[in-house]
C-alpha cells in the first residue's frame, strides 16, 4: 500500500514551475504522485511518466479526480518523445519513493530482507544481483566510485570485489549484513555503512546518470518560451551532471584557445532561473528527513527571436 506522499521541496517546485490552467506540463518521476497532484490542482494539464508500473498503477487511482487533465505513460522519463516547443515545464524529482524502499520484495533498502533487485522497471534489466555477480571487476570498482572518490569507497570497492569471488550476494540483508561487519568499529559517519554501496548498485542498475545525461542534452528544446526545466537531485554525481548540463544551455559564450576571443554558444536557449540550488528548510527536514540531501535547480527557454 501507498502511504501518504511528502513532495519534495513542494514550495520551490510550485514557485519555479508556476503552474496556471493552460499550462502542459510533464511530470517525468511521477512517483508517488506529490508534485503532480499540486499541479494539477492548480489546473494545468500534466503529461506525468514513470518506470515503475506500480507508480503509474497508483497515481491512476490517487489523482482519479484529474483524470480529464492527465496523462500516464509507462516509461522512463528519458524514452518519452517530447515534442519542440510542446511544454511550459519540466519536473524530475530523481529520488526513490518511500513505497519502494519500504517494500522489502523489490530490494532498495537494507532496513528489511528482500531479494537483492533494485529494478525501478521489474520487467526488464540486470538485477543489484546479476550486477554483483556479473560484472567485471573495473565495472564493480566504477560503480562505487562514481558514486564517491573517496579512500573508503576505494577500500570497500577492493573488498568487494574480493568478497564476490567467493560470496553470491542475493539478498540485501546478507550483503548490508557483510559491509557491517566489514567495517565494523572503523565506522563513524551518521548514516548506515551500507547506505553508498545501495545507492551505487541502485544508480548502476537502473542506468540512472546515463538516462539523466541522455534526458538533459534534448530537455531544453521541449520548452516553450518561457517554459522551465526543473530538476531535484539527492546526491553530488546527480547534482554536478545537472548543474553542468545547464552551464551548456544559459552560457552566452564559450572561450576559445585564442584569448581573449569568445564566440557565441549555439546551445545558448535558456537563462538560469536558479543562481544556486534551492535546498529544503530545517522544518521541512524534521518532517521529512528524506529531503535532507535534495537540492533543486531550474532554467527557463529564452525567446531567441525576442529584439534586445
Amino acid at each position: 500500500m501507498w502511504r501518504g506522499h511528502q513532495p519534495v521541496l513542494a514550495d520551490s517546485v510550485l514557485h519555479v514551475l508556476d503552474p496556471k490552467p493552460g499550462k502542459v506540463l510533464f511530470d517525468g518521476t511521477i512517483g508517488g504522485g506529490g508534485h503532480a497532484k499540486l499541479l494539477l490542482e492548480k489546473g494545468v494539464f500534466l503529461i506525468g511518466c514513470d518506470l515503475d508500473a506500480d507508480a503509474i498503477a497508483h497515481a491512476k487511482q490517487f489523482l482519479t479526480e484529474y483524470s480529464d487533465n492527465l496523462q500516464l505513460i509507462h516509461l522512463g522519463y528519458d524514452e518519452v518523445s517530447l515534442n519542440p516547443s510542446s511544454l511550459d515545464g519540466i519536473i524530475i524529482d530523481l529520488g526513490v519513493s518511500s513505497h519502494q524502499l519500504e517494500s522489502p520484495h523489490r530490494g532498495f533498502s537494507f532496513l528489511s530482507d528482500g531479494p537483492l533487485d533494485m529494478r525501478m522497471d521489474t520487467t526488464r534489466g540486470r538485477t543489484a544481483e546479476n550486477i554483483l555477480s556479473e560484472s567485471s571487476d573495473e565495472e564493480i570498482f566504477n560503480l562505487l566510485l562514481d558514486i564517491e572518490n573517496s579512500p573508503q569507497m576505494k577500500l570497500l570497492a577492493h573488498a568487494l570485489i574480493k568478497e564476490r569471488k567467493k560470496t553470491h550476494f542475493k539478498t540485501t540483508r546478507q550483503l548490508a549484513s557483510w559491509v557491517e561487519k566489514f567495517w565494523g568499529t572503523r565506522w563513524r559517519r551518521s548514516h548506515h555503512p551500507a547506505t553508498l554501496l545501495f545507492l551505487a548498485l541502485r544508480v548502476a542498475v537502473n542506468q540512472e546518470l546515463q538516462r539523466l545525461h541522455s534526458f538533459l542534452t534534448t530537455a531544453p528544446q521541449a520548452l516553450k518560451p518561457g517554459g522551465v526545466l526543473a530538476v531535484i537531485t539527492f546526491h553530488s554525481s546527480e547534482d554536478q551532471l545537472v548543474k553542468k548540463s545547464f552551464r551548456t544551455f544559459t552560457q552566452p559564450w564559450l572561450d576559445t584557445d585564442l584569448w581573449p576571443n569568445s564566440i557565441s554558444n549555439p546551445n545558448c536557449i535558456c537563462e538560469p532561473v536558479t543562481k544556486k540550488p534551492l535546498v529544503p528548510s530545517q522544518e521541512e527536514i524534521a518532517q521529512n528527513p528524506r529531503a535532507r540531501s535534495a537540492k533543486l535547480r531550474a532554467i527557463r527557454r529564452i525567446d531567441k527571436t525576442r529584439t534586445t
